[in-house]
């Protein structure tokens, strides 16, 4: 994973996703300016993805809808159930 600076580059580049990040940490949200700048970026064989966070707060991914159905399509969705499980039970 690498971090891009420089303009028209993805915000962080993870050669093992086909994802075009855009990141952005600020209290004032700009989502449909962000969304037009991560669809701009992104190649077609890329999906979108906004990684938000305002100051002492978790961190969003924002994507398109259907973009996540696919991705849940793709997943191992019975460990992610068990992970979550355990993670609940751990606390």
């Amino acid at each position: 994973m690498q971090s891009q600076q420089n303009h028209g580059a993805a915000d962080v580049e993870c050669k093992a996703l086909p994802i075009h990040w855009e990141v952005k940490r600020t209290e004032k949200v700009s989502l449909h300016d962000w969304i037009a700048q991560a669809k701009g970026g992104a190649k077609e064989e890329e999906i979108p993805v906004i990684a938000w966070r305002k100051n002492n707060a978790p961190w969003y991914a924002i994507l398109p809808l259907n973009d996540l159905i696919e991705i849940l399509q793709c997943a191992d969705l019975e460990a992610l159930r068990i992970r979550k499980m355990t993670q609940q039970n751990n606390k």
